[in-house]
């Protein structure tokens, strides 16, 4: 979920989450060049509530929280037409409208998994596949069942550190 829809979808939040939110939506232009300090005085809030509020949505605090929105809304001013993903095109549309409606619709989802992923995640996560390719590895065990030699494959996981 993008987040400007969990903001918008604040169904969690306490009231001082939500006045935070509230002024954030309202006041998007202004979200990349604002202070903490000057965002707690225009909600009537505390730095402490707004770095909550940025941690509660899976940031490390307020610069982080102010980097994703700036990028988001960037790539929403951007962004091309708004087409709709289950009905792109009516039986009425051009071929070249339903052309560039499909452009568009593959423009808007690149654009879309691309602020979605962040870096710090994508790095954690490429470290902890790392490890576990590492750590992976198979034991012959050699067990004597009826007189039979067998070999049983034993498979060590990996955990996460």
């Amino acid at each position: 979920m993008q987040l400007i829809e969990q903001l918008s979808h604040r169904s969690d939040f306490t009231t001082t989450e939500t006045r935070i939110a509230t002024y954030i939506l309202s006041h998007q232009d202004a979200m990349p060049n604002i202070l903490i300090k000057e965002l707690a005085a225009k909600t009537y809030t505390s730095h402490s509530a707004i770095i909550r509020l940025a941690q509660k949505l899976g940031f490390h605090g307020f610069r982080d929280f102010q980097r994703a929105l700036t990028t988001e809304i960037v790539i929403n001013t951007q962004a091309t037409t708004n087409v709709d993903a289950n009905f792109p095109f009516t039986d009425k549309d051009a071929v070249t409208e339903i052309i560039k409606k499909m452009a568009d619709l593959k423009t808007n989802a690149i654009a879309n998994a691309q602020h979605q992923l962040r870096p710090e995640v994508l790095t954690k996560s490429a470290y902890l596949l790392r490890t576990c390719l590492d750590t992976l590895t198979f034991d012959l065990i050699l067990v004597k069942l009826d007189q039979k030699q067998e070999f049983l494959i034993h498979e060590k996981l990996c955990t996460p550190l």
